[in-house]
C-alpha cells in the first residue's frame, strides 16, 4: 500500500525509469498531483506535476509528469527498480515502461 510522502522530500532520490502518458489518464491512474510546478524557469518548460509515496517496506518513491512533453520518470530511494515498479504498476499501467540504470537525482 502506498502512503502519501509529504513534500518536499528528503533528497537524493534515484532516477529509475520513465514512460509516455498524458496529463488524464495519469490523474486517472493515480489521482490528483500533490505539486504541480507552474514556473517555466524550474522546469524544462511548461508545467510538471509531481506525486509522492512511501511503500510499506519504507521506500521513497516519486513520480513527475512532464506534462507538455508527456512524459513520466519515476524515483525511489533506495533505487530498487523491481519493488518501485511494483508499488507503481497502477501509475505505469500499460504504457511502455523503459527502466534506467539508477542514478542518483538531487532536483
Amino acid at each position: 500500500m502506498l502512503v502519501l510522502l509529504p513534500m518536499p522530500v528528503q533528497l537524493p532520490f534515484w532516477a529509475i525509469g520513465g514512460f509516455d502518458v498524458t496529463r488524464e489518464i495519469l490523474h486517472s491512474r493515480i489521482g490528483t498531483p500533490h505539486y504541480i510546478e507552474t514556473d517555466g524557469l524550474r522546469t524544462f518548460g511548461g508545467e510538471e506535476d509531481w506525486w509522492a509515496f512511501v511503500n510499506d517496506d519504507g521506500q521513497r518513491l516519486m513520480v513527475c509528469l512532464q506534462a507538455p512533453y508527456k512524459k513520466a520518470n519515476l524515483y525511489a530511494d533506495p533505487p530498487d527498480c523491481v519493488a518501485a515498479e511494483s508499488a507503481l504498476a497502477r501509475a505505469i499501467g500499460n504504457s511502455e515502461y523503459r527502466r534506467y540504470e539508477p542514478e542518483p537525482w538531487f532536483g
